[in-house]
């Protein structure tokens, strides 16, 4: 593979600060956001550049790197890069969707010799700033080799789950037990306080 040029979509919350990992390390040429104002903003205070036309990013970046909200979304974006990007180049895809949406991503790519790593994170927005993210990749080994270099600039912990859609079946399974200790932390407080437990005593005790 050429040397790394990765462009950097969607500046949101978690992509704006991964951008920033890029960029410093000297692997970020681009970044795009459907709200331009936002993408002008990134690319000044990182000196990469901010392509009006999404296809003006994926003809000039090997990695492009998306970070955005809805399956949909992915899925556009999966087409109009495959139109334009060069074969051989990779896609990964930070979003969290369905492993559906990610395998079907894959084959529109594919189909233009161009690579796919479903790559949902963990850690949130402040281990998005510390680069101390938790990365869940489905890919081909061979796949995940390449791109390697951009993902440990923001990467705490890179786990190769298995192939496309492995990624985002770990991130549904994590989401679960996130949720099931969160409902299982309500339903104990509830009971202490039903107990009349003192919760200033309770929570360093349990805590400790």
């Amino acid at each position: 593979m050429n040397p790394i040029r990765a462009g950097f979509i969607g500046m949101g919350a978690m992509g704006a600060p991964m951008a920033g990992h890029l960029a410093r390390a000297g692997l970020l040429a681009a970044v795009w956001n459907r709200s331009p104002a936002k993408a002008e903003t990134v690319a000044r205070s990182l000196a990469v550049a901010a392509p009006a036309q999404l296809g003006e990013l994926a003809r000039s970046c090997n990695v492009i790197v998306l970070c955005v909200s809805a399956d949909r979304d992915v899925l556009e974006l999966a087409r109009a890069i495959a139109a334009d990007a060069q074969p051989s180049s990779v896609v990964i895809d930070h979003s969290t969707v369905s492993s559906v949406t990610a395998r079907a991503a894959a084959a529109l790519l594919a189909a233009r010799d161009i690579g796919f790593v479903d790559a949902p994170v963990s850690g949130g927005v402040e281990g998005a700033h510390n680069g101390k993210l938790s990365v869940m990749a489905g890919a081909d080994a061979a796949t995940l080799a390449r791109v390697r270099p951009v993902l440990e600039c923001y990467a705490a912990k890179l786990n190769h789950m298995g192939p496309v859609g492995a990624g985002q079946d770990t991130k549904a399974v994590n989401q679960v037990l996130v949720a099931g200790i969160a409902q299982a932390v309500c339903e104990g407080l509830a009971l202490s306080e039903r107990l009349g437990l003192d919760p200033a005593v309770l929570l360093p005790t349990l805590g400790a």
